[in-house]
């Protein structure tokens, strides 16, 4: 019979376009629906004592008339998430940015707010602009009398102040006849009534409140009020604003308990569907809401919700594509100047056959910039300064300084943070030349002596461990030794030669043992770029017949002069 029903109302709204996926499973809330835009299907869970729990509940013999409310309440309540709010996952960054925000303005520590309790709000904040907005639009009233039995029985079953007040101020929006059964609910009405009172202030503001608190908004009332909350530019002040009046819903006495842990009463299950739910599963939604946040340039307190992982990763992810869209701009400009002023030089028209064009490099020579070609065959050499090129790819491991002195900040950023954004620019780079995928990645962070740490060797698939290691170590030792034995650890489990990037800002306090072991692990086919920001040091002066020294002026530098070394050795 049921099943009957809900194809009825699904034909009736027009949303017989679903794929009804309808089923009978125990469950406290009576019934519950979902809806899933990306597949077009909607989920019905029905209790299968349903018809005898609401005979008790509403007290009568006949419910016919009560289940098809409910159903019809459910099903326009969860496609309306979709229709209306959030719509998106625009606008639910909205929601969720506000609901954090409000936490903190309320007196919640950042380190407290978790992504469970943002949503828990989020997800009512969602529940009473969707449900004011149906009620508005729902000339026959089944829609407020079908939420009339749904939320009459979640409060019956788990009683709580704050959900009790969530629910009391949209009944006194609607209509106050549809309060009479909730009522008698109430430990403390008018406590409950004043809390409602606060909801609608947040949503229509202190004469809206007034009139609903004293009589329910007639049917203009309503359709204005549901105008102005359907209207996404509302929804950060509202979901910040209800944040700060939820915020201890589950959490006071007679309260529902958001963490999760077992206090020995039933509780209700919040459900966050939609959107919410599939955020908590689908990491890239997730990178998506990260990124949409980032645009909009959310502070922290309003990211809060967020894995400050996931959060760290995706601001590399946007710079390492600035860095290196900067990169290859600057590159190319500079070969075509010099590719025209050596066309218009040439002498020997035979060097076009011995080109290898992705491989021309431009180098110093006698204070003027003059061109090298690679020949057309394996292995790679050319003249002057630069290194042998090989066949095969070589892996790469960061020697990262991690002393106080680099957390010293330049235009807004530590030198740390720069390393950070050169090495995520280095890989986005490889990646984009197809080669990443290939190679293994590897970094040693360096500062105090039994503070010396290394990543292990992880393949492009494996780099989420590697920017762990960078992102849980920040610089802050007091002291730059590189312990040789780190170094020694990495050079035996190496399966490749490698490439040594390493970025220091002072002089080491082992500079003559650290370069000693250095030169051994170059002498055995490795090769070896020191970036010294700032001036030269001794350490920096012994490896010199051993690799490419930068020193490096500019901290900002530090992106664009890794990467031309990048691309000198790999193309």
């Amino acid at each position: 019979m049921l099943k009957s029903i809900v194809n009825k109302i699904l034909e009736e709204t027009c949303l017989d376009s679903y794929i009804l996926n309808y089923y009978e499973e125990e469950t406290p809330h009576l019934i519950e629906g979902e809806t899933d835009k990306y597949t077009f299907k909607i989920k019905i869970k029905v209790d299968p004592n349903i018809e005898e729990k609401i005979k008790r509940i509403v007290k009568k013999k006949n419910v016919k008339k009560d289940l098809e409310n409910l159903l019809y309440s459910v099903i326009l309540h969860e496609d309306a998430h979709w229709r209306i709010c959030p719509f998106d996952i625009t606008y639910l960054e909205e929601i969720l940015s506000g609901v954090s925000k409000g936490l903190i303005e309320v007196g919640f520590e950042k380190e407290k707010i978790n992504e469970e309790k943002v949503f828990r709000i989020a997800n009512l904040v969602c529940d009473i602009i969707v449900n004011v907005v149906c009620a508005s639009k729902d000339q026959s009233n089944k829609f407020v009398k079908g939420r009339e039995i749904k939320y009459f029985t979640e409060c019956c079953l788990f009683p709580d102040e704050n959900f009790m007040a969530f629910v009391d101020s949209q009944f006194c929006m609607y209509d106050h006849k549809y309060l009479k059964n909730i009522e008698k609910l109430y430990g403390n009405k008018q406590k409950i009534r004043n809390v409602s009172k606060k909801i609608i202030e947040v949503l229509g503001g202190k004469k809206t409140a007034e009139i609903a608190i004293k009589r329910g908004l007639n049917e203009k009332e309503l359709e204005m009020l549901a105008n102005k909350i359907e209207d996404p530019e509302n929804w950060y002040d509202i979901a910040k604003n209800l944040a700060k009046i939820f915020s201890n819903i589950g959490e006071g006495k007679n309260s529902i308990p958001l963490n999760g842990e077992d206090d020995g009463r039933e509780k209700l299950p919040f459900e966050i569907n939609g959107f919410l739910k599939n955020l908590k599963k689908d990491e890239e939604l997730r990178k998506e809401l990260i990124n949409i946040a980032m645009e909009k340039g959310r502070d922290e307190e309003e990211t809060a919700y967020m894995d400050d992982f996931e959060k760290y990763k995706e601001s590399l992810e946007k710079r390492a594509n600035e860095i290196v869209v900067e990169f290859s701009k600057s590159a190319e400009k500079e070969c075509e100047k010099f590719i025209v002023t050596y066309l218009n030089d040439r002498k020997e028209e035979k060097v076009f056959e011995k080109i290898r064009w992705s491989k021309t490099k431009i180098v110093k020579k006698k204070g003027k910039d003059e061109f090298f070609f690679y020949k057309k065959i394996l292995p790679l050499y050319v003249d002057g300064d630069f290194q042998k090129g090989v066949g095969n790819l070589m892996d790469v491991l960061f020697i990262i300084d991690k002393s106080l002195s680099m957390s010293e900040k330049i235009l807004g950023k530590s030198k740390y943070e720069l390393l950070e954004e050169s090495i995520a620019g280095v890989v986005k780079y490889l990646k984009n030349k197809k080669k990443a995928y290939h190679q293994n990645f590897g970094v040693i962070l360096f500062g105090e002596w039994e503070k010396n740490s290394f990543s292990g060797w992880k393949s492009y698939y494996e780099l989420d461990s590697v920017f762990k290691l960078l992102y849980i170590n920040r610089p802050k030792d007091s002291a730059t030794y590189l312990n040789p034995e780190i170094l020694n650890i990495a050079e035996k489990e190496a399966k490749d030669n490698f490439l040594i990037i390493m970025a220091t800002d002072g002089e080491l306090h082992n500079s003559e043992e650290a370069a000693s072991s250095l030169i051994k692990v170059i002498n055995k086919g490795n090769y070896f770029s020191l970036f010294q920001i700032g001036e030269s040091f001794g350490f920096s002066n012994m490896l010199k017949r051993y690799g490419q020294i930068f020193t490096v002026e500019k901290s900002d530098d530090l992106a664009g002069c890794i990467l031309k070394t990048i691309k000198s050795v790999y193309g």
